[in-house]
């Protein structure tokens, strides 16, 4: 898909012919059965989330798909979604808040409800000069040998 079109679908107005079921359909990541937590939200709601909470961003204009993407790798948009990580410390929610963040963003309960999770992610991308280092996925392959979402930028 060219980029212009991708991005219409992506685009925070989301006015496009073209389904997010396509626009979307590259980063399906099937999760492991003992990963799903809360409901699983669908393509549009993603989307909704995320124009919701990052607003327009010019400076950004890829900025909706590395969302979509971060959320795919890290919860393949299950709400509640919990992980331990190999260092004790535990990742919720649709962007996987680490719990050493849990207390700046209101607390683990509050990091379930997917709004306030991308609330979070928004506010770690921007302590780390908006960009989206803090999260795995943005750097190393997925489980499943797929590439890391900086690697899958559309140019």
């Amino acid at each position: 898909m060219k980029r212009s079109k991708f991005l219409m679908c992506l685009g925070i107005g989301f006015a496009s012919a073209v389904s997010l079921t396509s626009c979307t359909e590259r980063w399906k990541s099937p999760m492991k059965e003992a990963r799903h937590g809360g409901r699983k939200l669908s393509d549009d709601e993603q989307m909704g989330i995320i124009a919701r909470v990052w607003g327009d961003q010019p400076q950004h204009p890829n900025l909706a798909y590395q969302a979509l993407c971060i959320i795919r790798y890290e919860s393949d948009g299950w709400t509640e979604v919990e992980n331990t990580n190999s260092d004790g410390t535990v990742d919720i929610g649709l962007f996987q808040i680490n719990s050493a963040n849990w207390n700046m963003c209101g607390g683990k309960q509050k990091l379930k409800d997917p709004v306030s999770n991308a609330m979070c992610a928004r506010d770690i991308w921007r302590m780390a000069g908006e960009k989206w280092t803090p999260w795995r996925a943005w750097t190393h392959p997925h489980y499943d040998g797929s590439p890391p979402c900086s690697v899958t930028n559309p140019d």
